[in-house]
């Protein structure tokens, strides 16, 4: 309860002491309420009346373990070996990217790794049914058949490591399995990145998952029928509200997300050598566009808003 509880208060401290809105028509600009720092710690208090609720009741789930939490094939190093047989093989021979890694409750450690996210669903039930081709799959044509296949073989994949890790993991597949797992999970996971400028702004997918575990207090409180009064409540006005925040917010990100694949940016804001020069002159040339697009009276805000720009990081 302190580890979950202390995560809020951190991002209360940070947010009373440096949030600062970006300008009005900043494209990194978060949209509706989300600029707003008494949003933030109004939704931050909210989610400290729920933070009791939302400890599995299984001491197994909440026991404290280290674990890295992005595990891909960049983050692998492997080299060729001799097995005893003399026969070639691949040994792993180091992980790196540990910078991130802390000690936490397994529940909100456990995940599927990112390596396995890239080939197959982050999240299912254990008792899915072994995938299968569609049944048209011999009369489909071209891209679409490549891509039925593709999904195919990453559902295929995926239902493979879960039946793996039951046997030889059973503790991580009993917490990525728990019925109130996500509902219990995506608020404490959010909490700590409620403030940001666009893709780094999460209040409002925050405020999604303490809808989200209002709306299914039974589950999260596992209760069944019998669950203690659950201290917030959101009106449909509320709902509405929100949901149209976060097509906004959604929109938003796909258009800086297009914006950054243009010039060539990555999801971390970096951009290859060989290219610095070819994105530098294009970021310039929109920059120029995006400027010259409003008022007079706006121009200095509107320059001062781009996201790309020497020394200053809006992102």
């Amino acid at each position: 309860m302190d580890y979950i509880s202390a995560i809020a208060r951190c991002e209360k401290a940070w947010i009373n002491r440096y949030a600062v809105p970006l300008p009005l028509n900043s494209p990194a600009r978060a949209p509706g309420v989300a600029e707003h720092p008494h949003e933030h710690l109004r939704s931050l208090d909210q989610y400290l009346q729920l933070a009791p609720y939302l400890l599995p009741a299984d001491p197994a789930l909440t026991a404290s373990y280290l674990w890295h939490t992005d595990f891909h094939g960049r983050n692998i190093f492997v080299a060729p070996a001799l097995d005893s047989s003399g026969k070639k093989v691949y040994q792993i021979v180091d992980v790196i990217d540990w910078q991130h890694v802390c000690a936490g409750p397994l529940y909100l450690q456990a995940r599927v790794p990112e390596i396995m996210q890239q080939i197959g669903p982050a999240e299912r039930s254990s008792s899915m049914a072994k995938p299968t081709l569609p049944g048209d799959f011999s009369s489909l044509l071209g891209e679409e058949k490549e891509a039925a296949r593709k999904e195919y073989l990453c559902q295929l994949y995926y239902w493979y490591w879960m039946q793996i890790t039951q046997r030889k993991n059973s503790r991580q597949f009993s917490a990525l399995t728990d019925p109130g797992g996500l509902l219990r999970v995506n608020p404490t996971r959010l909490v700590g990145h409620t403030w940001g400028h666009m893709w780094g702004n999460e209040l409002l997918p925050f405020r999604a998952a303490l809808v989200d575990a209002v709306a299914n207090w039974d589950i999260v409180t596992g209760a069944d029928g019998t669950a203690p009064v659950c201290p917030l409540h959101f009106s449909a006005d509320e709902i509405l509200q929100l949901e149209t925040d976060l097509e906004e917010w959604n929109n938003g990100r796909a258009s800086l997300f297009r914006l950054m694949d243009g010039l060539g940016v990555d999801s971390r804001g970096l951009v290859l050598s060989d290219s610095y020069e070819t994105s530098r002159a294009l970021n310039e040339e929109l920059r120029k566009q995006f400027v010259d697009e409003g008022p007079i009276e706006e121009q200095d805000d509107r320059l001062a808003a781009w996201p790309f720009q020497d020394g200053v990081e809006h992102l």
